[in-house]
């Protein structure tokens, strides 16, 4: 399960590998609602009014649960691999193209730095000095 808030709203990831049971909260309540047995990924989408115009949000979930990004009007403003958790830089560069309100205040839960393994391709943790995939060297 992960939970974060975001723009001043509470956000509860819930997922089983075992069941293949998705489930996506947005402030207490269910908005997106699935199960996925037979795909590695699975996209949820769903719309909610937000300060009286409505947004859209997706999130791409890969690798049963263990990789997940979140788009609010289609730019990235969450990303979570295998625990850690990232907002690029050009998140708010690109809020500033289209005209959207700056982010007054964010919180970085946890801050990490990934190093992709030349055998198989997975992003890991810098800490780590084996690969979480393949076992190999990093």
């Amino acid at each position: 399960m992960v939970t974060f808030q975001y723009n001043g709203h509470r956000f509860d990831i819930n997922w089983s590998g075992w069941t293949g049971k998705e489930t996506i909260f947005y402030d207490g309540r269910v908005v997106s609602d699935l199960r996925n047995l037979t795909s590695f990924t699975s996209r949820h989408e769903f719309d909610v009014i937000e300060e009286g115009q409505t947004t859209r949000y997706l999130f791409i979930m890969a690798e049963f649960g263990q990789d997940i990004e979140g788009r609010r009007n289609g730019l990235l403003f969450y990303s979570r691999s295998k625990g850690g958790v990232l907002v690029p830089e050009s998140y708010r560069a690109e809020r500033e193209e289209r005209g959207e309100p700056r982010i007054i205040k964010e919180t970085i839960i946890k801050e990490i730095t990934l190093v992709v393994c030349p055998h198989c391709g997975h992003r890991n943790d810098s800490s780590n000095r084996k690969c979480e995939r393949c076992s190999a060297s990093i």
